[in-house]
């Protein structure tokens, strides 16, 4: 059967508009998604227009909004972010109660080898960008001053804080935030016994006290442990009790007659109760500061952490004076203990004598740390949380509204640290020191008994 020839020349004439058809829709396509990438880079360029109409230095719009240089976003690890990457509650126009940006949404928080106790107040920004000022909010966090409505802000200006002259933005005299005027040395390795510390032997107390005890506690081991002055005698007699069969023993050993001074309760209550209101304190202290620093230094970005290094938090302020208090009363209770045995009462047999120095020392040592936390409270404006700790908040009273604070803070903040030091190093060679080899001599005793 034959096509009409209309038909033949119809049908390749048809092919080519089908085809012509198909060109066209792919350039609209094209033409398409073009302007939607351009609509789409439009609009995020007009969300930054948007913001620098009213916030931009050179914004068009006048009125009372707090103005910066765009030019300040552009270092460091800002670099190319929007406004909206971090004010995310700004999409709104009336944005008027806008939540403080939190620096923790995208950065991991310093661990406690930098950000120690007396930082945890402090805001990022206080350190890390340029303001012109700091201050304390209601929260009692240092926190940068806002700028006046209709002026210009660096807040968005990164600044270098490592550089000393950055602490000196509030380690000042009479500084407004109630920071010591004096830069401290970070707490170190002769404060673990009583304080949430560092890994760290910062200033010259710390690495004389520590020198001296080094030396006196090798001498002491060599006497206790092996009979002689051998460090490597007393350390073979103590990995000899580490890896005794008598494992068992020697932890009850440990805990019941180290710690809770089990054979002492049986030859004199007063001593035992004595030794335990002195000795579990500085436990309990410890342990609470080794796993609060090495937690933090493993998982800073836990929150529970962060309450046990807090001196501000409630159960932590509130334990830490417990226990100082406890050691107080102990230390009053052996001095008292001490003046009666010269009144006449009897000597022990068998007990040490007392070690004046070692006494007056322990009582040095918390009555200065008592008054040294009355004082930071007071100089920080007893933040939320500081009346738990009841001795230091009671102590603040007597020093709110005072002259020099931060310049007292900073003297009294030495003499701790110098009578701790000098307790550290005079500890080796005290007669105090068998609260803490006795344990290891009565763990070493239960490894060698057979039965």
């Amino acid at each position: 059967m034959k096509l009409p020839a209309t038909a033949i020349c119809k049908a390749p004439l048809a092919g080519a508009w089908l085809r012509v058809g198909l060109l066209l829709l792919c350039l609209l396509a094209l033409l398409w998604g073009g302007s939607a990438r351009a609509a789409a880079d439009s609009a995020q360029a007009r969300g930054d227009l948007a913001c620098l109409d009213c916030h931009g230095i050179q914004g068009t719009h006048k009125g009372q909004q707090i103005r910066f240089d765009p030019q300040d976003l552009e270092q460091g690890p800002h670099e190319g972010m929007e406004c909206l990457d971090c004010h995310t509650d700004a999409e709104d126009e009336l944005h008027k109660n806008l939540k403080p940006v939190d620096c923790l949404d995208c950065h991991t928080r310093h661990d406690a080898s930098v950000a120690d106790d007396a930082h945890l107040g402090v805001d990022c920004k206080a350190c890390h960008m340029q303001a012109a000022g700091l201050l304390r909010d209601q929260q009692g966090r240092v926190s940068t001053m806002p700028a006046p409505p209709g002026g210009t802000s660096s807040i968005h200006r990164l600044v270098d804080a490592s550089d000393e002259n950055s602490c000196r933005r509030c380690h000042t005299a009479g500084n407004p935030v109630g920071a010591s005027a004096l830069l401290l040395p970070a707490k170190g390795l002769i404060c673990m016994p009583c304080h949430t510390s560092t890994w760290s032997l910062g200033g010259v107390t710390q690495k004389i006290a520590l020198g001296i005890f080094l030396v006196g506690m090798i001498g002491a081991l060599g006497f206790w442990l092996s009979g002689a002055t051998s460090a490597g005698a007393a350390a073979g007699n103590v990995l000899k009790a580490v890896f005794s069969p008598r494992l068992g023993a020697i932890l009850g050993a440990l805990v019941l007659d180290g710690l809770l001074q089990r054979r002492l309760w049986r030859i004199s209550p007063l001593r035992g109760l004595i030794h335990c209101l002195i000795f579990l304190p500085f436990v309990v202290r410890f342990a609470w500061g080794m796993l609060a620093l090495n937690w933090s230094l493993a998982a800073p970005e836990g929150g529970w952490v962060w309450a046990m290094l807090n001196p501000n938090n409630p159960l932590t302020a509130l334990v830490f004076d417990l226990t100082g208090l406890l050691v107080l009363i102990g230390a009053a209770l052996a001095l008292l203990r001490r003046l009666a045995e010269r009144g006449g009462a009897a000597q022990l047999p068998g007990l040490p004598g007392p070690d004046w120095l070692a006494l007056g020392l322990i009582l040095g040592i918390i009555v200065s740390g008592f008054v040294a936390q009355g004082l930071r409270i007071a100089m920080t404006g007893a933040p939320p949380g500081s009346q738990y700790a009841f001795v230091g908040y009671a102590l603040s009273k007597l020093f709110a509204g005072g002259a020099d604070l931060t310049m007292l803070y900073s003297y009294l903040w030495y003499l701790h640290a110098i009578i701790s030091g000098a307790f550290v190093a005079y500890l080796p060679f005290s007669r105090m020191l068998h609260m803490i080899l006795a344990p290891l001599v009565l763990a070493a005793g239960a490894a060698q008994k057979k039965h």
